[in-house]
């Protein structure tokens, strides 16, 4: 979030983007569905930081098996 402020640092923010879509890519080939699988993952580490009851191991899962499978 500070990469909003602070442009040197979308750089880092690209980097992370692209490591969480080369997680993705073993499981579709699907651009849509890679965009959508680190636009989650970004939500849930947000949620984790961001709320007093963060998602649990198994719900990461489950979400993450619902937009790859």
């Amino acid at each position: 979030m500070l990469a909003a402020r602070r442009p040197e640092l979308r750089t880092s923010t690209g980097r992370w983007l692209e490591a969480l879509a080369g997680q993705a890519q073993p499981y579709t080939d699907d651009p849509v569905r890679v965009q959508t699988f680190t636009s989650v993952v970004d939500g849930l580490r947000l949620q984790g930081l961001l709320t007093d009851t963060p998602p649990t191991a198994a719900e990461f899962e489950a979400v993450l098996r619902h937009v790859l499978l």
